[in-house]
C-alpha cells in the first residue's frame, strides 16, 4: 500500500505515453504480484490504475492479474470493475513444478537439484535423490508417487495441470470474463523429449478450453 501513489503515478506516464498506439498494444498492469500484494490488496489498487489508463486509453485492452504470482486458485477473490468490458485475466501455472523447473538455482532445495524428471511419469528407472540434497518430506513423498502411480494419476502428468486449466475456464465462463494463460512452460533443464510432450499436452488443454496463452520459455538461462 505504501507504493500505491507511485504505482498509479506510474501508469498515468505509461498510459500517456502509449495512447496513440496501434489497437494491438495491451498493456499488463503488474506482473506476478506476491506477498504483501495480495489479490484483496490489490482489488482497489488495479482499479482506480484502470480509471486512470482510461482518461488517455478509453479502448486499450488491460491485463489483469490476481496475487501470489498470478495463480488460478487465487480468482475467486479478484474483483473487477463493473463497468469495464475491455478487461483480460492473465494467471499462469507452472503445475508440475517439480518437472518444469527441475534444476532451476532459483526455486529452492526441491528442485533446484533434483533432476532426471519425465514427462509423463512413471519413469523406466526409479528416480532416487542424492541423499545429500536438502530435500523435504513433501518432495521425497511427490517423487514416491512419481516412481509408482501410472501414467492416468501421476504427478508428472497432464493431470497436474489439467484441472488448474478447468477452474481458469469455469471461472471465465461464470464470470464472462476473458482468461489468459500468459506464462507457462517447462526450464530447459528437463529432457528434450519430456519438454515437446509437456508443450503438446499443455497447448491442447488450454485450446479445449478456449484459452489463449503465452509460452515460458524457450532458452532461458
Amino acid at each position: 500500500t505504501a507504493q500505491t501513489e507511485k504505482f498509479h503515478a506510474v501508469w498515468r506516464q505509461l498510459a500517456a505515453h502509449y495512447a496513440k498506439a496501434p489497437a494491438s498494444v495491451a498493456l499488463e498492469l503488474l506482473n506476478e504480484p506476491k506477498d504483501a500484494a495480495t489479490t484483496a490488496v490489490l482489488n482497489p489498487i488495479y482499479a482506480a490504475a484502470i480509471r486512470q489508463i482510461r482518461q488517455t486509453n478509453p479502448k486499450r485492452t488491460i491485463f489483469v492479474g490476481p496475487g501470489k504470482w498470478n495463480q488460478v486458485s487465487e480468482l475467486p477473490h479478484l474483483r473487477l470493475p463493473d463497468d469495464d468490458l475491455n478487461l483480460i485475466v492473465t494467471v499462469h501455472s507452472y503445475d508440475p513444478f517439480q518437472f518444469t523447473h527441475q534444476g532451476a538455482t532459483w526455486a529452492g532445495p526441491d528442485v533446484k537439484g533434483v533432476k532426471g524428471i519425465q514427462f509423463p511419469g512413471p519413469p523406466d528407472k526409479p528416480l532416487v535423490p542424492d541423499p545429500s540434497l536438502k530435500v523435504s518430506p513433501q518432495m521425497l513423498d511427490w517423487i514416491k508417487r512419481y516412481n509408482t502411480l501410472p501414467a492416468e494419476t501421476n504427478p508428472s502428468s497432464p493431470r497436474a495441470f489439467r484441472s488448474v486449466v478447468q477452474h481458469a475456464k469455469e471461472w471465465s465462463d461464470y464470470y464472462g470474463r476473458p482468461v489468459h494463460m500468459g506464462e507457462f512452460g517447462c526450464y530447459i533443464e528437463a529432457d528434450p523429449v519430456s519438454r515437446a510432450r509437456f508443450y503438446k499436452e499443455s497447448r491442447e488443454a488450454l485450446g479445449e478450453a478456449g484459452i489463449g496463452w503465452a509460452m515460458w520459455d524457450w532458452k532461458a538461462g
